[in-house]
């Protein structure tokens, strides 16, 4: 038990430190942050696609529909590629996206709580939560860059307390190892 709880305190450690670097670097400088974070997306994207490719032709003796693989491949390479030229469109995209996400989530939760308001109580908080979800979606719609740059600082801000629980957390096992 003791060999394994230190490896594991250690690596709690580690993990709070990496989200509370993360945290700080999103809340203080949260523009770079997400675009970093975009450049990653560009990477795992261009990454993806060529061994997406490579699976897709090693398959194609067994596979008679290897080329669908291939053409998925194609297309994360491609994504990939465009992010690294574009990151700026593909981040404002991805906001666009949320945006529309949050309005149509908002939209379905409002209608499902006027179809079943006669067979539940509450319904009001499923209303609430479907008006919040429209203004989130408007507000994200309204300016993306001023979205992705809150999002970050709410990312930021969640990875901080996120990385603090992990550090006492880890702090407490280490503790308990001593005392054992």
């Amino acid at each position: 038990m003791k060999s394994i709880g230190s490896s594991v305190w250690k690596l709690l450690l580690l993990r709070g430190i990496l989200a509370l670097l993360f945290g700080l670097l999103a809340v203080f400088l949260p523009a770079i942050t997400f675009s970093t974070i975009i450049l990653w997306l560009g990477a795992w994207l261009a990454i993806n696609g060529v061994l997406m490719m490579v699976g897709s032709f090693q398959d194609k003796a067994e596979d008679k529909n290897w080329w669908i693989a291939m053409l998925a491949g194609i297309v994360s390479l491609l994504l990939g590629i465009y992010t690294f030229m574009n990151p700026t469109v593909t981040g404002a995209i991805i906001i666009v996206y949320l945006a529309i996400w949050s309005l149509i989530v908002g939209i379905a939760e409002i209608v499902f709580a006027i179809r079943i308001r006669k067979e539940i109580k509450g319904e009001g908080w499923l209303i609430a939560g479907g008006v919040l979800s429209i203004i989130f979606g408007v507000l994200l719609l309204a300016n993306p860059i001023q979205g992705a740059i809150t999002l970050t600082l709410l990312l930021g801000i969640y990875a901080f307390i996120y990385g603090l629980f992990l550090v006492i957390l880890a702090m407490r096992i280490r503790k308990t190892l001593i005392h054992l």
